[in-house]
């Protein structure tokens, strides 16, 4: 059965992504992005082994650091995603059919609706940060390969779907965003999607019935 687009993803988004922004974590020892099945996977490989362009691209506790700090700078009245949105998003932007043009999606991760950055707002820093772990994520994917999310634990009492959810809200941005893959009616999507869909309210996937029933099963 083809997966419909969920109509509720925009609206809650926005909400979410708003009240991150005042409430979020500081990137700590503590709350740097943690999977050792993944990791055992990525990170035994040897230096000396990989390229150079890969090698340039990898992310430290600084980088992320200093992505989140450009985010934080984006002037208001824009809603940038945090870090971990972003890492959802650009995902969700690399699992597309077809390739999106930089133009077209570097505004959403400065504003989830995709509204313009003033022009004396200098955002060549930031796009160039988002740009490596984008290459980082697609040279991942490609050769189906483990890869770290950028999944933070939250305060103590935070359930594991509260930690995924802002990684899981960026991926639901790029598919309302760029719906290809959701159109593409391939039934083989359905389970996939379910597992990161499953970490909203049921009540947020009203218009997705599809999603909803495997969840459910």
């Amino acid at each position: 059965r083809r997966a419909r687009k969920p109509m509720f993803v925009r609206q809650l988004v926005n909400q979410d992504f708003r009240q991150r922004r005042s409430t979020r974590p500081s990137l700590t020892q503590d709350t740097a992005p943690t999977c050792g099945r993944c990791r055992a996977y990525t990170e035994p490989q040897c230096a000396m082994a990989r390229p150079k362009s890969e090698i340039e691209d990898d992310f430290d506790e600084h980088d992320l650091q200093q992505l989140q700090s450009l985010l934080d700078q984006v002037p208001e009245p824009l809603q940038p995603l945090d870090v971990s949105a972003v890492d959802g998003f650009l995902c969700g932007l690399l699992l597309q059919p077809e390739e999106i043009r930089a133009t077209d999606w570097l505004p959403c991760i400065t504003d989830i609706e995709a509204r313009p950055l003033s022009l004396d707002f200098d955002a060549r820093p930031l796009h160039a940060l988002i740009q490596r772990r984008r290459r980082q994520l697609q040279r991942a994917i490609a050769q189906r390969m483990w890869f770290d999310p950028w999944v933070f634990e939250l305060e103590e009492a935070a359930s594991p779907s509260e930690c995924v959810l802002p990684w899981a809200a960026g991926f639901a941005a790029a598919m309302d965003r760029f719906p290809g893959l959701m159109r593409s009616g391939d039934p083989g999507i359905l389970e996939p999607l379910a597992l990161i869909y499953l970490h909203f309210d049921a009540q947020d996937l009203e218009d997705a019935d599809d999603l909803r029933q495997v969840i459910d099963t």
